[in-house]
């Protein structure tokens, strides 16, 4: 409510390097915006981002890490057979880098950080390399080969009213892309 404007920059980010085309946006608005924001908010990555935090990637002489790119936002799902909860894992901000978001379903807690790394690993290979075609293997680490499918294969196979499901979807335009 005592917000007296809002400063937007928007711009495409090279698919040769993303992170540096990033940090120049982040040093527009650090210059626009430096003495009178608390914050700034990254609308791909659903990310807030305090200005000291700006300042610092603005400053920088390299650029960020491809991280800085996307958010990885976790959604409870159900419990497993041992009644411990299940998430689904997935990004927000990876399209504007020209690679698809990433998603994990049904990802137990007890290997919510290794889902991650796992997320964090392909998003830093598919920046620097490319995004292979679906349900092509590829190596993300020594002895460890993955390979990936399309959101709506996937979404089709799960119930309709699951999170990460067509309904579940179909009500939230940050989840449908």
């Amino acid at each position: 409510r005592q917000v007296q404007w809002i400063v937007g920059v928007e711009g495409a980010l090279s698919l040769r390097e993303p992170a540096r085309d990033y940090q120049f946006q982040l040093r527009l608005c650090d210059a626009v915006s430096r003495e009178q924001s608390p914050g700034v908010f990254d609308a791909c990555s659903l990310t807030f981002r305090a200005m000291q935090d700006v300042c610092h990637l603005a400053e920088s002489t390299t650029p960020p890490g491809a991280s800085c790119l996307y958010s990885i936002h976790k959604a409870p799902t159900h419990q497993d057979h041992r009644g411990d909860p299940t998430y689904w894992l997935h990004t927000h901000g990876l399209e504007r880098a020209g690679i698809p978001d990433l998603e994990l379903f049904e990802v137990p807690h007890r290997l919510l950080a290794a889902g991650c790394e796992l997320i964090e690993s392909v998003a830093d290979l598919w920046i620097e390399t490319n995004t292979p075609a679906p349900q092509t293997p590829f190596a993300i680490g020594r002895d460890l080969t993955v390979s990936w499918r399309p959101w709506q294969a996937v979404a089709a196979e799960i119930k309709p009213e699951a999170v990460g499901g067509w309904r579940y979807r179909n009500h939230d335009e940050g989840h449908a892309g």
